[in-house]
């Protein structure tokens, strides 16, 4: 009889989570109302845990929303590849709790909490998506002025803020600072920059290159403005809109004291 393959540490560890998501899902809401007002909490509490650097919090708090997301999944005990047909995979799921629990656009998020903000990474001001807790990279940097340098030449660029396990090393810093932090060292490392030397920017415009034939075209930021119309973000009231001397579309744009939006002549 051949003999049993040892388990390893990480199939363990993946064993003794499912366990505590089992039984834990016993004792937390499976309405949608009350499981979005627990998430809440939660992230509460994890974001808590982030800034005193609580390992042991984190982790409650990672269980805790695995969980609630179980609960929205529907999926029976120990399972979590199965659920109700409304959502795809866990991470569907996932996605619908967080989008249920995200900060306000324009608000810096908790940690763990989905936002989307204005960042400055590298002296540029960055369209920044934060996917929160279960997000696989986590980091998404769109540019704003396209009339200023940017770090990416297509205008936009992912960065790694989402540890797989989910634990956060902070410091104590606010997420901004974090997150620029994080991003400007994937940064510097990408670039292969040692000491106090700036980060490398590129001169607009930003987009894709490409080919037709032996003719090269790009980059054109055309897509970034045509992608800019479909976005409440950019238009009248939205808070990338009313950033000070935006450029919507490629015009420049002010907005007075009365709250009109002027032409940058």
């Amino acid at each position: 009889m051949p003999r049993a393959q040892k388990k390893s540490a990480f199939q363990i560890e993946q064993e003794r989570e499912s366990e505590l998501v089992a039984r834990l899902r016993e004792t937390l809401p499976t309405d949608e109302e009350g499981i979005v007002e627990e998430a809440g909490r939660s992230l509460e509490r994890y974001h808590d845990a982030a800034l005193a650097n609580d390992v042991d919090g984190q982790g409650r708090e990672v269980t805790r929303l695995n969980a609630l997301i179980a609960n929205v999944w529907q999926s029976p005990p120990g399972e979590r590849y199965r659920g109700s047909e409304r959502f795809d995979c866990w991470h569907s799921a996932a996605d619908w709790l967080l989008d249920q629990t995200a900060a306000r656009d324009g608000d810096v998020p908790m940690y763990g909490q989905r936002g989307r903000f204005v960042l400055e990474i590298a002296g540029c001001r960055t369209d920044f998506r934060y996917d929160g807790i279960f997000g696989i990279c986590g980091g998404g940097a769109h540019v704003i002025d396209l009339d200023r340098p940017f770090y990416s030449e297509t205008g936009f660029r992912s960065f790694q803020v989402c540890p797989h396990h989910r634990i956060l090393c902070t410091g104590g810093i606010d997420v901004d600072d974090y997150m620029a932090r994080v991003c400007e060292a994937q940064l510097r490392s990408a670039q292969g920059i040692k000491g106090d030397r700036p980060i490398k920017l590129h001169e607009p415009p930003f987009g894709p290159l490409y080919w037709r034939g032996n003719q090269k075209f790009g980059p054109d930021d055309g897509w970034i403005r045509e992608r800019r119309n479909a976005d409440p973000a950019w238009r009248r009231g939205g808070f990338l809109a009313e950033l000070p001397d935006i450029f919507v579309n490629g015009i420049g744009v002010k907005v007075e004291a009365s709250g009109q939006m002027a032409l940058v002549l």
